[in-house]
């Protein structure tokens, strides 16, 4: 019964938008901080690593399972896709942070200002998609044991920096690298625990200069429709306010 009303939505979700595609993704079962070693910090203690637990789901299964009105309550969280995503607070050299207006015609969030973001990919890594059939959609936390855990930590990051390039059209070279990016956290939201990664990166443009790239490239984007800018110092009301 389950598989067959996530079906029927997924193809209702791609009826109603044709560019919609299936494809694997990290699905996530949780996070800790996790002891490292033994000293070595500058007070004598250990270090630590944030361990995230990941494992495999669906595009179409997202769509079956978050997309239903109240989630939770139809699916119970164990049931949910829960795919991991990514979210990037991009901090322009005059200190304003780009907000994305999601088009109408969205899987999700659609007419909502959003950060750049998306999900990575396990295709990226060599997961086939087909690895997300069966025995790992509807909520599978199993992954493809060939893979190695540096080369998912390295996809989430690469994802994240893809994720800005691909959506605000800006130069490869003037976003921060990989290991010049910061891990702000691991957040959910309450509606249906859906959660992602919040990571932190500079951009060597001005504001002004970001939108004359987005707007020189938003005929390729499908996803977005104008992007709009919040000082740094006005982003915790953005946060606190919602407006």
């Amino acid at each position: 019964r389950t598989e067959a009303s996530i079906a029927t939505r997924w193809q209702h979700s791609v009826a109603a938008n044709p560019s919609l595609f299936n494809a694997s993704k990290f699905r996530y079962a949780g996070c800790n901080v996790a002891a490292v070693g033994g000293g070595g910090t500058s007070s004598g203690g250990r270090t630590s690593s944030l361990v995230v637990r990941l494992g495999l789901t669906d595009y179409a299964t997202f769509q079956g399972t978050h997309g239903v009105p109240h989630p939770l309550v139809t699916f119970g969280v164990d049931r949910l896709a829960r795919p991991f995503g990514n979210a990037v607070v991009v901090e322009t050299m005059d200190g304003y942070i780009p907000f994305l207006i999601r088009s109408h015609y969205t899987g999700e969030g659609s007419g909502a200002a959003v950060l750049p973001g998306g999900h990575p990919e396990p295709s990226e890594i060599g997961i086939s998609d087909d690895d997300s059939d069966e025995d790992h959609q509807y909520g599978s936390t199993s992954a493809a044991e060939d893979v190695d855990d540096q080369d998912v930590c390295s996809e989430l990051w690469n994802a994240a920096r893809r994720e800005v390039i691909e959506e605000l059209f800006v130069p490869d070279e003037r976003l921060s690298r990989v290991h010049d990016m910061r891990l702000l956290g691991i957040v959910s939201r309450e509606a249906d625990e859906k959660a992602l990664m919040a990571v932190w990166a500079a951009l060597g443009m001005s504001a002004e200069a970001v939108r004359a790239t987005y707007l020189a490239g938003i005929s390729n984007a499908d996803e977005s429709v104008n992007v709009v800018f919040v000082p740094i110092a006005d982003l915790s009301k953005v946060t606190t306010s919602g407006k």
